[in-house]
C-alpha cells in the first residue's frame, strides 16, 4: 500500500538533499536528509481529499438517490442544472484520483525492488509472499463480520469472482485486488528491465497498449461511458471500472517513472 511504502522511502531512494536547520537549544545548525520524493506525500493527501469529495456525492446517488435530481441533471425544464457547472467536473472526475494511488504503488514498489535487485537479494516469490502476508491479516480481520464469497477476497480475485462489483463482499476492496495483481506483474517486468532495459520498456508499452485496446473494445462493444447519471455508468462499472485489464496503465506509469528517476540520477539530475 503506498502509504506504508512512503514511510520507508528514505531507505529506498539513494538521492537526498541536505537541509540546514538551526537547533533552538545549542544555537547550531544540523543537517537533515530530505528525500527528493517527499512531494509524493502531498500528492497522496490531495488525491485522498479528491476521492472523498467524489464519494460524498456519488455514493448517495448509487445507494439512495437524491430528492432533487431535477437540480442535478439537465432537462428541458432546467438548463441550468448542476451538471453544467464546470466545478461539477471536480466531483465527477474524482474517480480518476484512484489512479494516483496505483501510480504511487507502482513507483514506490519499483524503487524498492530495484534496490533488492542491485543488492542481489531479489526474489519474486519471496516478494509476493511477503506482500500477501502483510495485507491479508488485516483484510481477513475486516471480513469477520462477513461470510459471503470470502475465498475470492483472500485470494485477491474479487474483481473476477463475482464479476459484478456490486456483489463483492466488501466493495471497496476492489483496489487491493488490482494492486496485488499489478504487484505480481511488476515482479516479472522489473527483473526483465534490469537484465536489459529495452525489454522492460517494451513490456510496459506492450501491456499498456493491450490495456488501452481492451478498454476501447469494451467501450465500443457495450456502449460504455463515465457519465454517471444514466445506465451508461452502470455498464461502465460492471465491465470496466474495477477490472485490472483497464486499470493497469496507471500502475505501469508509476513503474516507468521510477526508471526515469534512475536515469536522471545517472546523468546527475537529482532535483
Amino acid at each position: 500500500v503506498p502509504d506504508l511504502q512512503l514511510a520507508t522511502l528514505s531507505n529506498v531512494s539513494a538521492t537526498c538533499a541536505q537541509t540546514d536547520l538551526q537547533s533552538p537549544d545549542a544555537g547550531t545548525f544540523v543537517a537533515l536528509a530530505v528525500v527528493v520524493t517527499d512531494c509524493l506525500n502531498g500528492m497522496r493527501v490531495l488525491s485522498m481529499i479528491w476521492i472523498i469529495l467524489g464519494h460524498t456525492f456519488l455514493m448517495p446517488t448509487a445507494i439512495s438517490g437524491y430528492g432533487n435530481m431535477q437540480d442535478v441533471v439537465e432537462s428541458p425544464l432546467n438548463r441550468n442544472a448542476a451538471e453544467n457547472n464546470p466545478f461539477m467536473m471536480t466531483i465527477l472526475s474524482a474517480q480518476s484520483g484512484v489512479d494516483t494511488f496505483f501510480f504511487l504503488s507502482g513507483f514506490l514498489g519499483a524503487l524498492g525492488t530495484a534496490q533488492e535487485i542491485q543488492k542481489g537479494t531479489f526474489g519474486a516469490g519471496k516478494g509476493i509472499a511477503l506482500r500477501y502476508l502483510r495485507l491479508t491479516p488485516s483484510l481477513a480481520f475486516a471480513m469477520l463480520v462477513y461470510w459471503q464469497i470470502w475465498l475470492s477476497e483472500l485470494t485477491y480475485m474479487m474483481n473476477f469472482i463475482p464479476f459484478d462489483s456490486d456483489d463483492v463482499c466488501m466493495g471497496w476492496t476492489w483496489y487491493l485486488g488490482d494492486d496485488m495483481i499489478f504487484f505480481i506483474l511488476a515482479m516479472g517486468i522489473l527483473p526483465l528491465y534490469y537484465h536489459r532495459r529495452a525489454l522492460g520498456w517494451m513490456a510496459v508499452v506492450f501491456i499498456s497498449g493491450l490495456s488501452f485496446a481492451i478498454t476501447v473494445w469494451l467501450i465500443v462493444r457495450y456502449d460504455l461511458s463515465i457519465y454517471v447519471f444514466d445506465d451508461h455508468y452502470t455498464k461502465y462499472s460492471y465491465y470496466a471500472y474495477s477490472k485490472p485489464y483497464t486499470r493497469a496503465p496507471a500502475y505501469l506509469v508509476g513503474v516507468a517513472a521510477s526508471w526515469l528517476k534512475e536515469l536522471l540520477e545517472e546523468r546527475g539530475v537529482t532535483r
